[in-house]
């Protein structure tokens, strides 16, 4: 009986166990409610309840009805850690992933600047081979490519250049922002774990102490409860 509705409560206390709150709040017959709408609640048959042991099913729940609120604001607060968490990794990625854009950006338009220059050498080649021989129409075109060739090369390593520069600038960005960043976001996201670490030791020691109280009820997992409870308050210390 005892083991599970501690059960429940540790392990999944969130929309049951408010469910159970308002459907106890609004109902006056605790037997019928034992019987029915807290079996309805919790997914499990009560009918073996035996009467004498009604009262001491009712002060557990009293007991307990407390520490559900407590129950949620930890869940909220772990959900508050989680999105935090969630928000702080996506802001990483955005910076990794920008540094790799504009690397890849830099790393292009270098390829096309070397490219142009290639072209460039090999015309002016054609163009020398082409004097020398003599050549002078064949030269003449040549010029015009060469020329065009030199343009083609100013305007790559313009582009080059800046490419470089947008890299280098957020390269420096990222050198400030990033610690700070991860300085703020980490000291934040740490004091938000210990808080919620702290309010699940209080939460167990809570129940635990409940469960102490009631150790005498006539369930044959009774035992084994308070050991799992007792492991459970360890591991959450």
């Amino acid at each position: 009986m005892f083991s599970s509705l501690v059960k429940k409560i540790t392990e999944s206390p969130y929309q049951d166990y408010s469910n159970f709150q308002r459907t106890f709040d609004s109902n006056n017959n605790f037997n019928n409610l034992l019987r029915t709408n807290y079996a309805a609640a919790f997914g499990e048959n009560y009918n073996f309840f035996q009467d004498k042991q009604v009262e001491d099913i009712k002060q557990v729940y009293i007991k307990l009805k407390p520490i559900g609120g407590e129950l949620l604001e930890l869940h909220v607060g772990q959900m508050d850690f989680l999105q935090e968490y969630s928000l702080f990794c996506h802001e990483l990625k955005k910076i990794l992933e920008t540094q790799n854009a504009k690397l890849a950006e830099k790393e292009n338009k270098e390829k096309i600047q070397q490219k142009m220059q290639d072209r460039l050498d090999s015309d002016q080649k054609k163009l020398d081979t082409a004097k020398s021989a003599g050549k002078t129409e064949a030269a003449a075109k040549l010029e015009n490519t060469v020329s065009t060739d030199e343009a083609n090369l100013n305007d790559a390593k313009a582009n080059a250049q800046k490419a470089e520069q947008d890299y280098n600038n957020y390269m420096e960005e990222s050198k400030t922002k990033f610690p700070a960043l991860f300085v703020d976001k980490t000291i934040s996201l740490v004091r938000k774990l210990q808080a919620s670490s702290q309010k699940n030791n209080q939460i167990g020691s809570k129940i635990l102490e409940v469960a102490q109280q009631f150790h005498d009820f006539d369930d044959p997992s009774s035992k084994a409860l308070r050991d799992r409870l007792e492991l459970w308050n360890q591991t959450t210390v």
